[in-house]
């Protein structure tokens, strides 16, 4: 990804957390570091998930039945 890409979207990112009530920049970078760490954390859920299919095993989720995938930001922040 190109740098101006990943700036005008960290900038649109930021923009939604301000127009949230999310002002403080350090808040920002925590909600920001939470939400790459959980899409992360179900991105490896996921993988091992079908690890376990290929081996005809059962596979028991680390994470909770919520998923992020493909979810909007509207439909992440809470109402």
């Amino acid at each position: 990804m190109l740098v101006q890409e990943l700036r005008s979207k960290i900038d649109k990112l930021r923009d939604l957390f301000w127009s949230g009530g999310i002002a403080n920049p350090m808040a920002v970078i925590e909600q920001v570091s939470y939400l790459i760490f959980m899409k992360r954390l179900e991105d490896m859920d996921i993988v091992h998930q079908h690890g376990a299919e290929r081996r005809k095993e059962r596979y028991r989720r680390s994470t909770t039945s919520a998923r992020i995938v493909g979810m909007s930001g509207s439909d992440l922040s809470p109402a």
